[in-house]
């Protein structure tokens, strides 16, 4: 959904928001409450002092997001796999979530090095390297606080990321 009739698609609020979510797909949610915003607005549901406040909060709130990575002491990439492994769950302690930025930044190492060759996505061989390392490193998550039904979803969301982003 783009932002008009309010204003010109691509402009500040709504190329940061799509910028964001596609860094990181945790994001996703900053896209779709601007959209509910604007269209709010566009359907007279608030005027137009309400909306701009909200859109400062927001524009606020998005800035925030953006220094989150340098925050965590990770990487966009680090951290856009560190959100797949904890949003919405597990919530964890301090040590383990020192834990999960240690197997996000060996994950991610891992996968620059086997996603550098060329079309890697239709070698089956690779595929499968790539597939196998993120078992291998996720295998070194914090057991207690994801149970084997969780461990499962997150293999599957960082397969999905790796594909869309690597492939």
């Amino acid at each position: 959904m783009s932002l008009a009739p309010l204003w010109p698609a691509g402009t500040g609020a709504e190329e940061q928001a799509k910028k964001l979510a596609a860094a990181n797909p945790t994001r996703q949610h900053l896209v779709e409450r601007l959209e509910k915003l604007v269209a709010d607005y566009n359907a007279g549901s608030v005027d137009a002092e309400q909306f701009f406040e909200a859109l400062k909060a927001f524009i606020g709130e998005m800035d925030k997001e953006e220094q989150r990575a340098a925050r965590e002491e990770l990487t966009e990439e680090e951290l856009a796999l560190f959100d797949l492994l904890t949003t919405p769950e597990p919530k964890l302690s301090r040590a383990e979530e020192q834990d999960v930025k240690r197997v996000a930044r060996s994950l991610l190492e891992k996968l620059h090095d086997l996603t550098g060759a060329i079309d890697w996505i239709r070698g089956q061989e690779t595929r499968g390297a790539v597939w196998t390392a993120i078992r291998q490193r996720l295998n070194e998550l914090p057991e207690n606080p994801y149970p084997q039904a969780l461990w499962d979803s997150k293999v599957d969301q960082v397969w999905d990321f790796v594909l869309r982003r690597y492939a």
